[in-house]
């Protein structure tokens, strides 16, 4: 068996973790997998890594059935009759998440342990060194486009510099 670690640094060069969606070795022929019939599990699996690696804590919208479901909304009404998903508001979720999958909380505070010094050096330089609200050279941080706490990732395409002043001021608020 492999590794996840060294999975970890194969994909991404060792430069960020990967979620993974955790899925039981018994799961080919539980009574519930076999009642959803496969074309149901296909959503089920995409549903579930979308959800890992979106940070959902096993809440799928309803909006993004059709697109995990490729088109076949209807697979989901096949889940919740199976009971491997119940109906809430605005969406589904899995049964028993927590009980499985690493809760959001924590697969952030595994995720976010820090910011890579060659990200870090990369934005900075994008951005010359500079607040990109002030233009200030002095008192810079890193800041969250799309905030940590909204889900937002660590990687140079979601992070910016700001002066502390403005970073105080942006809080925790997409721009």
């Amino acid at each position: 068996m492999s590794d996840p670690f060294t999975i970890n640094q194969l994909i991404t060069g060792g430069n960020q973790s990967v979620t993974w969606f955790k899925v039981d070795d018994t799961l080919a022929f539980h009574h519930k997998t076999v009642a959803a019939g496969v074309s149901a599990m296909g959503l089920w699996v995409r549903a579930g890594s979308w959800c890992a690696q979106t940070l959902t804590d096993g809440f799928v919208p309803e909006h993004m059935v059709p697109a995990l479901a490729d088109g076949d909304a209807g697979l989901a009404g096949r889940l919740v009759e199976a009971g491997l998903w119940r109906r809430v508001k605005g969406g589904y979720t899995f049964h028993e998440w927590a009980e499985h999958q690493p809760s959001n909380k924590r697969r952030h505070g595994e995720w976010r342990a820090h910011i890579p010094q060659w990200v870090r050096d990369l934005v900075y330089a994008r951005d010359g060194h500079r607040c990109v609200y002030c233009n200030r050279t002095t008192d810079l941080s890193l800041d969250h486009v799309r905030p940590w706490s909204l889900l937002g990732r660590d990687g140079p395409e979601n992070l910016q510099t700001l002066c502390t002043p403005c970073n105080s001021r942006k809080g925790a608020r997409s721009v």
